[in-house]
């Protein structure tokens, strides 16, 4: 599930000057969302195939510094981000048929004496095929972090159910089954 899918890890890459980028240098939204762990889960309302057209933006200065549309699959009774962050991320939210709201947050020692806060909050509202969001991903840094700076992104994300739920979607996602492996890596 890529909508609502692999953020910390690339945030901090990206704001450590490493690795996995969106054409302007940041990360993609998907790519944040799939590190956390969450609670809440789809409605049967959500489910289906999607086609998630989002537009990125600097939190200062508004500026557009990215946009892209892919493809995603929602299945009902999977996770808002299914995945595991590697370290303690605390995430509260809830998912009706037509609205979903979850915020998560943690910390990591970024570097030696210098710790990474990261924010992420989301929220959406659904009617019929169609969906809205808008997400909010930051990372503050204190300490002897040296040149490194925070970090804040806004997605503003739109979507149009294009399919129904596929058969993949039958599959049980949770920690211990197969169906988390196989909906990591072919949604």
């Amino acid at each position: 599930m890529r909508l609502v899918s692999t953020l910390f890890t690339a945030a901090m890459c990206v704001s450590l000057g490493a690795g996995v980028a969106s054409a302007s240098g940041g990360p993609h939204f998907r790519q944040i969302l799939s590190t956390l762990t969450a609670d809440p889960t789809f409605t049967a309302a959500w489910g289906g195939v999607w086609t998630i057209d989002t537009v990125e933006r600097d939190c200062t200065t508004n500026a557009i510094t990215d946009s892209y549309s892919e493809q995603d699959t929602i299945c009902a009774g999977s996770q808002i981000a299914p995945g595991d962050s590697g370290f303690p991320l605390v995430c509260d939210g809830t998912i009706s048929d037509t609205s979903l709201s979850e915020t998560c947050s943690g910390s990591i020692e970024a570097i030696p004496g210098c710790t990474a806060t990261f924010t992420y909050t989301v929220s959406g509202t659904r009617s019929g095929d169609s969906l809205t969001g808008t997400a909010t991903i930051s990372i503050d840094y204190v300490g002897s972090c040296g040149p490194i700076t925070g970090q804040c992104t806004k997605e503003e994300i739109t979507g149009t159910r294009t399919g129904p739920e596929p058969g993949s979607c039958t599959t049980p996602v949770v920690p211990t089954t197969w169906g988390l492996l196989k909906n990591r890596y072919t949604d």
